[in-house]
């Protein structure tokens, strides 16, 4: 699902995924059942793993974030 999103070429969501008020860079890949809350950014060439939850993160390019992880209220920046 998706609601309200920019999300940039080469991006790859995979089913079931949850997509609501943010921004994804290029090149990122969204495992199933990923969930990406309002005010969240994911910069270029990121990750997202199964059953990941995230809130209101800022997240840097080339950052992966792995399977069944919540991360939120925080920036993870280089």
């Amino acid at each position: 699902m998706l609601k309200n999103c920019k999300i940039e070429k080469n991006t790859i969501l995979n089913p079931y995924f949850l997509v609501d008020d943010v921004v994804i860079g290029e090149s990122c890949f969204i495992d199933p059942y990923g969930r990406i809350r309002p005010g969240s950014c994911l910069g270029d060439a990121g990750q997202i793993g199964n059953f990941v939850e995230i809130k209101n993160a800022q997240i840097d390019s080339k950052c992966p974030i792995n399977h069944h992880a919540f991360v939120g209220d925080v920036d993870l920046v280089e």
